[in-house]
């Protein structure tokens, strides 16, 4: 069953058919989803319980990790402000061919 959810993951469509996104650059996940590993992701701990979002973030960290060209920097860090939490930054990646630090905030929705 992990693997289909990760096939269906890897399938998905991205929210633009565009580079931006209401002025936003989007991460390109079509070159990272093709050098994925699908026998390694049967390796991957996940509770059978996992809310979606969280399934998601594994699935997307997985592909980062397995990636050559990228490397998470730090995730899911909590944005305080006066010690009241305002947000959390769901990755930092670094791009390591040309040495850039990306934030990725990672969204994905179904529809029923």
């Amino acid at each position: 069953m992990l693997k289909q959810q990760y096939e269906g993951f890897l399938g998905s469509n991205s929210i633009s058919n565009s580079d931006s996104f209401l002025g936003v650059s989007l991460f390109d996940c079509r070159e990272l989803f093709k050098s994925s590993s699908l026998p390694d992701i049967l390796n991957l701990a996940l509770n059978d319980n996992e809310v979606l979002g969280k399934r998601i973030e594994y699935f997307f960290e997985f592909c980062i990790d397995t990636s050559q060209n990228y490397k998470v920097i730090a995730k899911n860090i909590q944005v305080f402000k006066q010690k009241i939490t305002i947000g959390e930054l769901d990755f930092l990646i670094e791009d390591l061919l040309n040495g850039g630090l990306m934030h990725i905030e990672l969204v994905y929705k179904f529809y029923v």
